[in-house]
């Protein structure tokens, strides 16, 4: 990284939790901003929580242009090996847009796939719509 960090998209790591942990993973060309409100939720909640900033995110566009998917999922991945390193009890790891496609990656792990105590919540802003939407308010097509 060439570029100091925008303030407010420092990682996030907070070791205390009695309730189990919580991996958070923002989207791409997002920061950890984007998940701060929630890791200040699980934490008040009784969860460690571990929200890293992905390799070119949060600096410049200049460090994002030779950053590649195996460098994020490199990060989730070692985000996540910290956290279960500093925590027993069950793991849930949570992600908005690419970091929902992360959590889906991450399920290839042993730790996760084989455990049903660890748990994934994606949140993809992918939609399939199978019916045409709605015609809009007011609108009789």
């Amino acid at each position: 990284m060439s570029t100091p960090i925008i303030p407010g998209a420092e990682p996030i790591s907070i070791s205390e939790g009695t309730c189990g942990a919580v991996l958070l993973l923002h989207g791409y060309m997002g920061t950890v901003q984007t998940v701060r409100d929630l890791a200040v939720a699980f934490a008040r909640a009784g969860f460690a929580v571990e929200a890293p900033l992905l390799p070119g995110h949060g600096t410049a566009v200049e460090d994002m242009l030779p950053t590649t998917w195996a460098d994020w999922s490199a990060e989730a991945e070692a985000a996540l090996d910290r956290l279960e390193a500093r925590v027993d009890g069950k793991v849930v790891v949570a992600g908005l847009s690419m970091g929902g496609s992360l959590t889906a990656w991450l399920g290839h792990l042993p730790e996760l796939a084989a455990d049903p105590q660890e748990g994934r919540w994606l949140a993809e802003e992918l939609l399939r719509l199978t019916d045409p939407p709605p015609p809009a308010a007011g609108r009789s097509d």
